[in-house]
């Protein structure tokens, strides 16, 4: 599983462990270290190493392995994947997400201003081409 989630809720209901992503998608995996097929078809095998929640994906393009685990002080969810891909190197990827307290106030994400603040200057105008020659043709 690729993110690009800022934020991810997880949720461990032996054996099944569920992430919910702020956009509405909803993974399940299954933490019982017999392969299975998820929604989209690939195999998934995933199981509990100590306190470490492993993932294991393989596709017809290669092979995804997850290492979720919690940090504590402080307290951060952490997601290593180790990405081998059968046409090319190898990936690794580490994704931090920090605890978030389930009944703070929430707040919006910044959003970009809707126009340039005011101290910033004009853009050049934009510049039109030559009208062709008549005597060249």
């Amino acid at each position: 599983m690729m993110f690009s989630a800022s934020q991810v809720t997880v949720t461990n209901l032996t054996p099944e462990v569920t992430v919910l992503t702020p956009d509405g998608a909803i993974r399940h995996l299954h933490a019982d270290d017999k392969p299975y097929q998820d929604e989209s078809g690939v195999e998934v095998k995933t199981h509990w190493d100590d306190s470490k929640l492993i993932v294991e994906t393989k596709s017809e393009r290669g092979k995804i392995k997850e290492t979720w685990s919690v940090s504590e002080d402080p307290r951060r969810l952490q997601v290593q994947l180790d990405v081998d891909r059968p046409f090319g190197n190898s990936v690794k990827v580490k994704r931090v997400f920090d605890a978030v307290d389930p009944n703070a106030p929430k707040t919006e994400e910044a959003k970009p201003p809707a126009q340039p603040p005011a101290d910033t200057p004009p853009a050049p105008p934009a510049s039109n081409p030559p009208p062709p020659d008549p005597e060249r043709r």
